[in-house]
């Protein structure tokens, strides 16, 4: 195996902590906000979403020029990052061939295996969700581990039921899988934060906190709260989160509502909306900038305490302080 997951410093009031992680000869430290499909290396992490579907899938088969094929053009060449392709697949059932087009594409560009989010099977909603969930999981793990050195990282739908949660848990601990991307779905954290405990209670009772890693992703981004937008997506770290994500699902345009630009403000942990446009790149870059101040502040006394408390975005953070 060419990877390594390991717990420097837990933060000793707040539901957060400081990983090191070795994945695929690249090295860095949490927490950390992710950058999306972007050239700018103001992150340590390229997050990257893509969909496939079957058709998509034989027509990269069939030599068509398709989102695999170009896959290549947003990975970053730099041993500073990792790139982290997330992928997504919006039906039901695969051939063998497709499956094994998908991993021959994605495993030797991203640093990190993910599952799939199996959106065909959530869209569904059928009595069978768990047992699909699994089946299609474990066919992708084993396609996966065929030629494999790097970390498999599970899928996790965190707006399904409680038990389809803990059934998915329990099915990857038996794959040997304990690091997860928690898929929020436009959902937002503090009403999901009953379930990311649970992941973390049951980590803790294998024994596995300490060498697992927890990735947020389409955690809806901004809430309003009073006067203010909370940042969501940034403080998962304040929740156990490892690795805060990007937001991925696209909506309907709403062309009489007119087009707001915000920003991320570090001295409150809130988006503030602001008259021009902000590169994306920039707002990422703000928010890693903050997020390597919190790992460095546990590292050298032990809690962010300080550093997030008078913070009126992180409040939800410290009420769950020494959770």
């Amino acid at each position: 195996m060419s990877y390594k997951v390991k717990e420097l410093a837990p933060d000793s009031k707040l539901n957060a902590r400081v990983m090191e992680l070795e994945l695929s000869g690249k090295k860095i430290v949490t927490p950390s906000k992710t950058i999306d499909n972007s050239k700018a290396t103001v992150s340590e992490v390229n997050e990257i979403s893509i969909t496939l579907s079957p058709k998509t899938i034989a027509s990269t088969i069939e030599d068509g020029d398709t989102v695999l094929r170009k896959l290549h053009r947003k990975i970053i060449e730099d041993m500073r990052i990792l790139n982290v392709v997330i992928p997504e697949y919006p039906a039901i059932g695969f051939e063998k061939r497709h499956l094994e087009t998908i991993d021959d594409y994605l495993h030797p560009l991203s640093d990190v295996i993910v599952v799939p989010k199996w959106s065909g099977i959530l869209s569904a909603k059928k009595d069978s969700m768990l047992d699909d969930l699994k089946i299609h999981s474990k066919k992708y793990i084993d396609e996966a581990n065929i030629r494999n050195g790097k970390l498999i990282m599970g899928n996790i739908p965190m707006t399904v039921s409680d038990k389809i949660v803990n059934g998915l848990v329990d099915f990857y601990l038996s794959e040997g899988i304990h690091s997860f991307v928690l898929d929020f779905n436009n959902g937002l954290l503090t009403k999901n934060s009953n379930v990311v405990r649970s992941i973390q209670k049951k980590l803790d009772s294998e024994k596995l906190s300490e060498s697992s890693l927890l990735y947020s992703t389409n955690i809806r981004g901004r809430t309003l709260v009073d006067d203010y937008y909370t940042a969501n997506d940034f403080i998962a770290f304040g929740y156990g989160v490892d690795l805060m994500g990007n937001y991925h699902m696209r909506g309907r345009e709403n062309k009489d509502k007119p087009i707001k630009n915000w920003t991320f403000n570090p001295e409150e942990y809130t988006y503030e909306e602001v008259p021009m446009l902000v590169p994306k790149s920039s707002i990422n870059k703000i928010e890693n900038e903050e997020a390597k101040k919190i790992s460095q502040e546990i590292i050298e006394t032990g809690t962010a305490y300080d550093v997030v408390k008078d913070k009126k975005g992180a409040k939800e953070i410290i009420d769950l302080k020494n959770a």
